[in-house]
């Protein structure tokens, strides 16, 4: 899968999946997002190395409805945004998302296209039944985006994640259904 796509401000991206090849891009990509994305859940310290993100890339292809794509635009990665099976037998209905896009293009409408195009993909694959995300509670515009896709609110973590300024934001969980629903799930 491969395509190019117009953002709202006319810049052209082109979107397509994630390969081997691709892990030293992503791993540097994840570093600099490290250094300044608010929302991301690491430090400069932890990212991934290309030969963790390597060996993730191989995780996914061995999960059953995982997908996971990237944006580039002048063979630089500006976005990314993956949809990892859970592990798990019990579990692997489950499809986790995570996403990320580079400053200087957030608010251009590539988000939704990543997303629009990894939930096109948990929707038609018979493994994911269900897909959920983690969101910071102070992303008011990721949180929109989600609920505009069909996300809803199903619960949060207080303080999960502590700021480098010793602050602590709640992390709120979303989930949709996308395979036979939660009407077949006991409820409490």
């Amino acid at each position: 899968m491969s395509e190019s796509v117009t953002l709202k401000d006319g810049r052209v991206v082109r979107i397509r999946g994630v390969e081997p090849g691709d892990a030293p891009a992503l791993s540097a990509y994840i570093a600099a997002l490290a250094e300044d994305a608010p929302y991301i859940g690491m430090t400069p310290g932890e990212t991934p190395s290309p030969e963790k993100v390597r060996e993730r890339i191989a995780e996914m292809g061995e999960r059953p409805g995982s997908v996971g794509l990237l944006a580039e635009a002048g063979g630089e990665v500006v976005g990314d945004c993956w949809l990892m099976a859970m592990p798990r037998v019990k579990m692997r209905h489950v499809g986790q998302i995570g996403m990320a896009i580079a400053d200087g293009w957030r608010g251009a409408g590539l988000g939704r296209a990543l997303l629009e195009r990894v939930l096109g993909h948990g929707r038609v694959s018979e493994h994911v039944w269900r897909i959920e995300l983690g969101v910071l509670h102070e992303n008011a515009p990721a949180i929109a985006l989600y609920e505009s896709l069909g996300f809803v609110r199903e619960g949060y973590y207080p303080g999960r994640f502590r700021q480098s300024d010793g602050a602590l934001l709640d992390d709120i969980i979303m989930g949709m259904w996308v395979g036979p629903g939660p009407d077949s799930a006991q409820k409490m």
